[in-house]
């Protein structure tokens, strides 16, 4: 082990020298967004990228964040470009496109023959042309066969009223040939958003991911984002995510046999967890999923879990079983995958690891022959305690550290660490109450400060309560004890987390000849939980083996056969795996706690199995499994999987006895499925049972005990691929341990179906309904009913001029009282700004605004682990409906006057209420009283002459009513507008442009009355422009707008705007762009307030100025320069100024 270690500091060394010289962006976070962002400025028709992308990746949100419906504008995928709404050019200047770009073979043009070779099309043919040889060698380009696409830009901002900011983002694909035998395979990508990818599909595209690739016959090389996966052995395997290097070649020798090696080095992204979760019934979800030491807040690696319900594998996806909040750590399962309290729902996956830096190695090989394999590995994974990451240890936790062994009890230590004021922490000075020093909080520079950190200990388990839930961090506020008795529930305490490290070493056998297979493994782990201290280290070695044999023992023909086979595994109780052994019922399977201490165990196993080529397989074995506590079980197993050319059939039987010092158990369980099938329809049924019974040493049945048996029968008719209905049944009888005896505890009735009724390229109609009563044998609790459903219906009418798309959804689940707080980043990088209302200098989450000018976006908005979460019933609609006649713009009579007119209806209600006796909630009630959570969008668009800049007139209508609850109470808004717009064209180059809009925005908050307003809009805004060349033009308008809020202090607005904008463009070199604006604000009331801040946009009363400056020049085919100024004045303010400069390259 001596030698081992020098091979892994010497390995760890070349592992941090690599590493220091790989660029930034193999050591950051992968973005939030994993394909391409760009933020644009917003026209009629924007043309984002020079290749076709994939529209099933496709979103447009505002500067906020927030997604823009895909209502409001249209995609020209091919070409890649968006064309918006009208109502997004009004309320937005610039928009963030998220977007994937197909792989450049999908995209680039092939020929049969080189383009540069072929001469063009000439009226001398005649002419006799001599073809002679070079008498030069022409110079070969080394980078001649690659394709690389992207751009690399590199941005300063400046202001007096900001630091400067450094903006930087990558964006580069390469794909190509370095030589005849090496192909390489790149894609680069860094931005300053941190986070992980949405888990809502199936898949993560691998060109999505950071990395560089080298690939030839013999050897490959991959350096950035690597999977590193093994499963060719039993006990190394693993799944892990690095940032890092992997190597891996092969060597041929003379008689045909080969040797392959491979080494792999990085820094870990994540460590492995596994969470165990009982289903509720009729919840759909969100289920938390938690940290290694069970902390909420996580963030997981997007693509790295494995869901199982009752120890099968489920896919992810939103047409599939569930759905995945990555930075939420939230599990979601789809309505077309109903969960009951009878489902074991069983969570592995990777979280990010936060408090060290940890590098990870692996290295191995293996010789394979025509009959031998043999093989050898190595691995570690370890915690850099030097380098904690967010974790600064003072002197006092240090010696914690030193002196808590393995004992994670232990690890609590004092969490104060002296700090320097900051508006943007919540800080604590030190005082002496009752003879007791306790923290106090104190916003006061001169005092000497703390940061501290309280713990939640429980009940009467702690000195300290919380004060205030108000500001963007809890306050926390000391209570005295009371005859000794702690009246909190909080302590200045942290649980430290120490530095481990995982090293496994192992070697494997595999023979094959003829009718004989045998394998053998052996492996060896050391795991320190605490590399700070020496203590407990005697258990840090542990040890596994395992001996498999496989025989041939009756051959008729190549059709079937008789097997005999053995297996024997043993795992010392001090042996550590990077993930567990066993598969994910293993504990149930034997009848052993899911708490189960690990000990040292055997388990043996002999059967014999009978195959058949055509009709399948019939297995018999007999496990027995001993630990050193005294436990023994033995298992007699049938499994079958039998088929035929129109039945099949699938059995599990078995019978599991065990005796232990507690107690003793019979597990006896038999799963059975049959199924016969038609030319055009099947049927088929299931049959279930289990009978568990526990006793402990007075012979008396414990709490594991249950009993259940359940039928299913379904019916089916058509193509189960294409045009289908099926309709079944299922039934469920469940006992429990009552009064020391398995009594009835519930029947559970399931009635279900699922349908695509019509597939073809004009209509489709599918569907998932699943209705589900549970009765209960307690008269205490009711009878409980539950619904899930989906249904899909899309059609198109008339040549495509009328389309209708219909999607419902009803199911129940859980809805989180959202947390969320505001953190401080660079100017100009966040959203929100702060306005100190109140002048007390604590930052209170009502006194945060979203920021109207990019100069004061200095905070985000970050959302906290859910805590709570309330029953609810969800029922949501989407509805869009599209009539498009410009394909009638030459027919006369009625339909050359329809041909004018193009109209688009949506909704979209997403209704939360809590769970009540419905069966079904109507998503489009009138009655909003029980409300929890609505998300309302009703828009209606009509246009005369769209596009045509002709008489073009639009009319649209939009309602949005949004309820969220929040862990501060629930809050409301509504908006509703109206607008008009008309655009015509008076000459070639005169166009004038006239809007009206009338808005009305309601909002209420149960606990920020500030926050309360009910503010009407009305304003008018005439434009006039005048255009010169392809792309220049001036812009003359005016606007003025009346603002009431008509409730709370009655604030009142007349605002006018005079301004004028131009563009000087110079074909595809340089543009110019200049605005100026003069607004008058008339206000009455408190401009302090939020609600004067919404209808002042930002600005004081009285004049206020504002004027921008864009410069774009197009240095040549791979350069872009730009550069922009931003000015405002407003009365009592100084003026403010911002400019930025980014040069952007090409590739």
């Amino acid at each position: 082990m001596a030698l081992t270690a020098k091979l892994l500091r010497s390995t760890f060394l070349l592992i941090a020298l690599w590493m220091w010289s790989v660029p930034k962006i193999m050591a950051q976070d992968r973005l939030s967004w994993t394909g391409r962002s760009k933020t644009v400025k917003v026209a009629d028709t924007i043309t984002f990228d020079s290749i076709s992308i994939n529209p099933n990746q496709f979103s447009v949100l505002r500067l906020d964040l927030t997604p823009i419906d895909s209502s409001l504008y249209r995609g020209r995928f091919s070409k890649a470009q968006l064309i918006l709404d009208p109502v997004v050019l009004q309320q937005n200047d610039s928009i963030i496109i998220n977007y994937l770009r197909y792989p450049n073979y999908l995209t680039k043009t092939y020929s049969a023959l080189d383009p540069e070779l072929i001469l063009p099309a000439q009226d001398q043919m005649g002419k006799i042309y001599r073809l002679g040889e070079n008498n030069f060698t022409k110079e070969k380009n080394p980078f001649s066969g690659i394709n690389a696409q992207g751009s690399i830009v590199r941005g300063l901002t400046v202001g007096n009223n900001q630091n400067a900011v450094v903006n930087s983002q990558l964006d580069l694909q390469i794909t190509g040939a370095l030589s005849d035998k090496v192909q390489i395979t790149a894609s680069l990508q860094d931005s300053n958003l941190p986070g992980e990818n949405g888990g809502y599909t199936q898949s993560l595209e691998e060109f999505d991911q950071l990395f560089v690739a080298l690939e030839a016959d013999r050897w490959q090389l991959r350096a950035g984002d690597v999977d590193l996966i093994n499963r060719k052995t039993v006990f190394g395997q693993f799944t892990k995510k690095i940032q890092g290097m992997h190597a891996a070649w092969q060597i041929d020798h003379k008689d045909g046999s080969e040797t392959s090696m491979f080494a792999a080095a990085g820094l870990v992204r994540g460590v492995f967890k596994r969470s165990l979760i009982q289903g509720q019934e009729g919840n759909q979800g969100p289920y938390k999923l938690l940290g290694a030491n069970g902390e909420a807040l996580i963030l997981m690696i997007s693509g790295s879990e494995r869901i199982y319900v009752n120890g099968v594998l489920l896919q992810r996806g939103e047409n599939a079983d569930y759905v995945i909040d990555y930075n939420a750590g939230e599990l979601r399962f789809n309505p077309t995958y109903p969960i009951n309290s009878n489902m074991r729902i069983t969570a592995e996956y990777q979280i990010t690891e936060r408090n060290y830096t940890r590098f990870i190695a692996n290295t191995g090989g293996e010789y394979q022959s025509e009959h031998l394999n043999i093989g050898a590995y190595l691995y570690t994974e370890q915690d850099d305690k030097n380098q904690p990451l967010q974790q600064n240890f003072t002197q006092a936790q240090q010696e914690v550290l030193k002196t808590a062994g393995d004992n994670p009890q232990a690890l609590l230590a004092p969490s104060e660490q002296a700090a320097t004021y900051s508006e943007n922490q919540i800080l604590y000075k030190k005082e002496i109450i009752q003879g007791q020093e306790v923290f106090v909080f104190s916003n006061n520079p001169q005092d000497e400060l703390y940061q501290v950190r309280f713990t939640l200990m429980g009940p009467n388990q702690g000195d300290y309560i919380i004060q205030s839930q108000t500001s963007i961090n809890k306050i926390f506020v000391y209570v005295p004890p009371i005859n000794g008795v702690p009246q909190g529930s909080y302590s200045p305490v942290i649980r430290l987390t120490p530095a481990q490290k995982l090293q496994l070493a192992g070697a494997f056998v595999r023979y094959n000849k003829d009718k004989t297979q045998i394998e053998g493994e052996f492996s060896a782990s050391d795991n320190d939980l605490n590399r700070y201290s020496t203590l407990d280290d005697g258990d840090n070695t542990g040890y596994a083996g395992l001996i498999n044999a496989r025989h041939v023992l009756i051959k008729q023909d190549s059709l079937w056969a008789i097997n005999g086979f053995m297996r024997l595994n043993a795992v010392d109780k001090n042996y550590r795996s990077p993930e567990l052994l066993y598969q994910v019922e293993f504990n149930r399977d034997w009848n052993l706690p899911v708490d189960q201490i690990i000990r040292d165990q055997t388990l043996s196993t002999l059967g014999l199995q009978w195959l058949n080529q055509r009709h399948g397989a019939t297995t018999y074995q007999f496990d027995q499994l001993k630990t050193s506590g005294a436990y023994r079980g033995q298992k007699h197993s049938i499994l079958s999987n039998l088929r035929g050319e129109k039945w099949w059939y699938q059995g599990q039987f078995s019978n599991l006895n065990t005796s232990a010092i507690n107690g003793a158990s019979n597990f006896l369980r038999a799963h059975q499925s049959i199924g016969l099938s038609s030319n055009n329809g099947w049927v088929r049924a299931k049959f279930l049972t289990e009978d568990n019974r526990v006793k402990d040493s007075l012979n008396q049945l414990n709490a594991l005990s249950q009993k259940f048996i359940a039928y299913e029968t379904a019916a089916g008719v058509g193509d189960s691929t294409a045009v289908f209905t099926e309709v079944g049944w299922r039934y469920r009888d469940t006992d429990s341990l009552v009064s020391g005896a398995l009594n009835r505890v519930g029947i559970a009735r399931d009635v279900f179906a699922k349908a695509q009724l019509i597939n073809n390229s004009k209509t489709k109609l599918s569907g998932f309904a699943q209705y589900r009563n549970l009765s209960t044998s307690n008269t205490i609790l009711e009878e409980q009913k539950s619904l899930n459903l989906r249904l899909s219906f899309a059609q198109s009418l008339w040549e495509n001029r009328l389309r209708i798309a219909t999607n419902i959804e009803a199911n129940n689940g859980k809805l989180p009282q959202q947390e969320f707080t505001y953190v401080a980043v660079e100017p100009g990088q966040g959203t929100y700004t702060w306005i100190d209302y109140n002048e007390d200098g604590i930052q209170d989450l009502d006194e945060f605004e979203i920021a109207q000018y990019q100069d004061q976006a200095a905070y985000i908005r970050l959302l906290l682990p859910n805590q709570t979460f309330i029953d609810i019933q969800r029922s949501a609609l989407t509805q869009l409906m599209t009539w498009q006649f410009s394909s009638w713009q030459n027919s006369p009579g009625l339909k050359g006057i329809l041909a004018h007119f193009y109209s688009q209806t949506s909704l979209v209600v997403d209704r939360s209420t809590p769970k009540g006796n419905l069966i079904f909630i109507n998503p489009l009630s009138p009655d909003n009283t029980q409300d929890l959570a609505l998300q309302m969008n009703l828009k209606q668009a009509l246009f005369f002459n769209r596009n045509r800049q002709y008489y073009t007139t639009a009319y649209i209508y939009q309602r949005n009513e949004n309820n969220q609850l929040i862990a501060l109470g629930l809050q409301q808004t509504t908006l509703e507008q109206h607008q008009l717009t008309f655009d015509h064209k008076i000459k070639s180059q005169l166009l004038a442009h006239f809007t009206g809009e009338y808005n009305r925005r309601e909002n209420r908050s149960e606990n920020f009355a500030q926050r309360n307003f009910n503010l009407l809009h009305r304003g008018i805004k005439p434009k006039i422009s005048y255009f010169w060349g392809e792309n220049s033009r001036v812009n003359f308008y005016w606007s003025a707008a009346q603002k009431e809020n008509t409730s709370g202090a009655r604030e009142f607005l007349k605002q006018n705007n005079f301004g004028v904008s131009c563009t000087l463009a110079k074909a595809d070199k340089m543009s110019l762009t200049a605005e100026i604006n003069s607004i008058n604000n008339k206000f009455e009331g408190s401009p302090f307030s939020s609600v004067a801040y919404l209808m002042l946009e930002g600005l004081q009363p009285g004049e206020n100025y504002t004027w921008n400056l864009l410069w774009q020049k197009r240095i040549n085919s791979f350069l872009d320069l730009n550069f922009s100024y931003f000015g405002r004045q407003s009365p009592d303010s100084p003026t403010i100024h911002t400019g930025s400069m980014q040069l952007r390259a090409f590739f």
